[in-house]
């Protein structure tokens, strides 16, 4: 026989009676969850979507892609393959999934795989796309209809490193795309309380940032919002015009710094992409710099006297 410890059981009864009263409070009901069928599911969810209160479909790592059509109580599951641009059959990660009419969906994933289906998640195709030859990310989808819809990601190896939204009228067959809007905010890059390094205003564009939503209220208006380009921000160098005495060539190209950048977030209204990303980007130091700036000096690169003894 084992020993009791009664302390111990004294401290867990309290402990689940604590519990219990928080978990009443917050209004969490234990009762009317429990595990569908296949238990467990033999993929990582990572989104469902609903067309109706029976018919639904969950997709997510693996390839996975799940069917119900009783509202969840049960579920059937396969795996999704394809060829890659280099003719291997590989089977990817599922971000999004949309089920727009009673018998089409789709769903998109990384590498730029996109997959359709005509009988409500029974069988399921490729759908080639703009993103997929690149093999780029595609996080979200949305469709107003079975055939006209949109797809975002990440940037498609373009020059401007702008992400754009795409989008089809015939069901994936062809597709175009509406390039990234002129950004409307810009960011004030500097240090504060140092008269000899002026700050820069920046604009706060969508480069190198990557779509993450895509929603729609309507037919025609919808909106799209995505990262904030993971830290990597570009700006001009800092001595741009460091000193009054120091004459810098003209800017041919920026530098990166580990500055937080906006996030991106547009309106799609009648064919039309508007910008509404809210800046937060900047760099400020007080103080004033102890290092040496030269033509090449990068915001991050520069390190400011301690707090107390630039003011």
């Amino acid at each position: 026989m084992k020993h009791l410890n009664l302390k111990k059981i004294s401290f867990f009864l309290a402990l689940i009676l604590v519990t219990g009263s928080a978990v009443f409070a917050q209004g969490f009901n234990t009762t009317n969850w429990k595990f569908s069928n296949p238990k467990p599911f033999g993929f990582t969810v990572l989104d469902v979507d609903y067309f109706d209160n029976n018919n639904a479909i969950a997709v997510g790592e693996q390839g996975g892609i799940a069917r119900s059509t009783d509202g969840g109580r049960n579920w059937t599951y396969g795996v999704f393959t394809h060829l890659t641009p280099a003719s291997q059959l590989s089977k990817t990660t599922f971000n999004d999934v949309h089920f727009p009419s009673a018998n089409v969906a789709y769903a998109v994933g990384n590498n730029g795989v996109m997959a359709k289906t005509t009988d409500g998640g029974a069988t399921w195709s490729f759908v080639n796309n703009p993103l997929f030859p690149n093999q780029k990310i595609i996080n979200a989808c949305w469709f107003v209809d079975a055939n006209k819809g949109y797809i975002g990601g990440q940037w498609n190896n373009t020059v401007d490193s702008l992400p754009k939204l795409y989008f089809t009228l015939n069901g994936g067959s062809t597709w175009d795309s509406i390039a990234a809007p002129i950004s409307n905010g810009v960011s004030r890059v500097g240090y504060i309380n140092n008269p000899s390094i002026p700050s820069v205003l920046y604009p706060v564009d969508a480069k190198l940032k990557e779509i993450f939503r895509i929603e729609f209220i309507n037919d025609s208006t919808g909106y799209v919002c995505g990262s904030n380009s993971y830290g990597v921000t570009l700006f001009p160098p800092v001595s741009f015009r460091a000193t009054s005495t120091t004459v810098c060539a003209p800017l041919t190209t920026l530098l990166t710094s580990g500055s937080m950048a906006a996030s991106l977030l547009w309106k799609f209204k009648s064919g039309v992409l508007t910008d509404y990303s809210i800046s937060k980007e900047r760099i400020g130091y007080t103080g004033i710099n102890t290092n040496t700036i030269n033509c090449q000096t990068a915001f991050a690169a520069v390190t400011p006297l301690p707090s107390n003894t630039g003011q």
